[in-house]
């Protein structure tokens, strides 16, 4: 099993014995009530997700629903 870690970027690359690619991507969301930028690990190996996340500054959850593609996150809707 190889490991590629690039910190900076913030994006791994993990190689399994079976050839299959795991990628970590961190994207931004902002969060519908008040406007803050949130920062959110995605595991694209888990395929498409849908979580439920709370805004660090004002408290307030949102959904948000990510979508995978071959090439890793395609698409992300948040709702409040």
């Amino acid at each position: 099993m190889g490991i590629s870690w690039n910190v900076s970027s913030g994006w791994a690359i993990i190689l399994n014995s079976d050839k299959t690619m795991n990628i970590l991507e961190t994207i931004s969301v902002q969060c519908p009530h008040c406007g803050e930028v949130m920062e959110l690990q995605v595991d694209c190996a888990e395929g498409s997700q849908e979580l439920t996340e709370e805004c660090p500054v004002c408290c307030n959850p949102s959904t948000i629903a990510i979508t995978i593609s071959d090439n890793g996150v395609s698409s992300v809707e948040i709702e409040s």
